[in-house]
């Protein structure tokens, strides 16, 4: 990763995005231990994972991601369940750092996946897209590619905003990052992001997932809204005051 790129998410991400890009390294923190994540790396070789065809939108259990996200629901094994834990534990505190602390009573709903990123594979980078159903969204790389290949690229949809003393050049209204192993990337559900291709020999493998804090059951039914007859709507309660 460029070093005006490295510069620009542990300094200006805060500045960039009124709710900031966070980067962080869980292997270099002691938060993941190595044991743990080579057993990622190597659970990361199952072809269970790999891309599946675009069909594959018409299937519950893949339609957001061409993957299968069932292994993390719940966990298939206690691997599986520690790094769940880890990356929940490390949306809470970037939620609370960026939206509210504490914060108030919710429901949470957390949705994990692996992305895989073949060498030289054109149908496995993945197309601009948001997290708009979520709050957080977050990426733990296992292996990346030695090459530079296979970034990230993430657009502020506010467009070129300078603040903090720092904006974007005109000519690039976006950050570019190459991660490395151990790299936890986390972002708010509206930055547009997108992958570039592996050139590389070798697999770039990452989890991935989100996390979405709802209110309450109960609270939320107050603000359902019903039909009335003649075809009018009207709320289930009245707007909290």
């Amino acid at each position: 990763m460029a070093k005006a790129s490295q510069r620009l998410l542990r300094y200006g991400s805060n500045q960039l995005w009124a709710t900031p890009v966070t980067l962080g390294n869980l292997l270099e923190e002691g938060v993941v231990e190595e044991k743990l994540h080579k057993w990622l790396e190597q659970y990361a070789n199952d072809p269970r994972l790999v891309f599946g065809p675009p069909s594959d939108l018409d299937k519950r259990e893949k339609r957001y991601s061409r993957i299968d996200i069932t292994l993390f629901a719940p966990p298939a094994s206690r691997q599986l369940a520690r790094i769940k834990e880890i990356l929940i534990g490390r949306a809470d505190r970037y939620a609370r750092a960026t939206i509210m602390n504490p914060l108030p009573d919710h429901e949470k709903h957390a949705t994990f996946w692996f992305v895989i990123q073949h060498p030289k594979n054109l149908n496995d980078p993945l197309m601009p897209h948001f997290h708009e159903g979520s709050d957080v969204g977050l990426v733990y790389y296992l292996s990346t590619p030695s090459n530079g290949s296979g970034g990230i690229m993430m657009v502020d949809p506010r467009g070129l905003i300078a603040r903090g003393g720092q904006a974007f050049p005109k000519h690039k209204p976006a950050i570019q990052f190459h991660p490395r192993r151990g790299d936890l990337l986390i972002l708010p559900r509206y930055v547009l992001h997108y992958t570039n291709v592996n050139t590389d020999a070798r697999d770039r493998k990452a989890i991935a997932g989100v996390v979405k804090y709802d209110l309450p059951r109960a609270e939320a039914l107050r603000f359902l809204v019903r039909p009335e007859k003649g075809g009018m709507r009207k709320s289930a309660s009245k707007f909290p005051r």
